[in-house]
């Protein structure tokens, strides 16, 4: 890389493509309504990019690619997953399982850089991490296809 210029600008281009996917896949799954079987597909996107990224460290082009698809597949899966609490419960149900969801979710931002951190010391490689990402956003896609009833719509 030649300057610390271009560094920013290669650093932009991944968060450039989570922009334009989040507006366009939002619109799009809002649309016809249909977010379980989009969350899915966006969570394994994002494995695959995430899997690429780990395999192609020595490639500027296939890290940028993978970090691309990697960052637009699971950022674009989230606003679709908040969208099916509260088609599949109660409104009372749905507030408490957001709360609970939330609160998970905060544990996750303080064990995620602790087990990242463990993968990498216990493998000496920093591709541990990208690994494991890739391994939630497909048990995240899984889950989702198999335990959120086909077909939901909004009410």
């Amino acid at each position: 890389v030649a300057s610390s210029f271009h560094v920013g600008l290669y650093a932009a281009v991944p968060s450039t493509a989570t922009l334009a996917a989040m507006l366009w896949i939002g619109r799009y799954s809002s649309r016809i309504l249909e977010w379980r079987r989009h969350f899915a597909l966006l969570t394994l996107a994002g494995s695959f990019g995430l899997a690429l990224t780990a395999l192609a460290s020595r490639s500027l082009a296939l890290t940028l690619l993978g970090l691309s698809i990697g960052l637009a597949g699971a950022y674009s899966a989230l606003p679709l997953f908040w969208v099916v609490p509260p088609l599949v419960l109660s409104r009372r149900a749905a507030a408490g399982s957001v709360a609970f969801i939330n609160s998970v979710g905060h544990l996750g931002g303080f064990a995620a850089p602790n087990i990242l951190g463990m993968a990498t010391s216990a493998t000496g490689k920093q591709a541990s991490g990208m690994w494991i990402m890739a391994v939630l956003l497909v048990v995240a896609s899984v889950l989702m296809w198999k335990c959120i009833p086909k077909g939901l719509m909004a009410k």
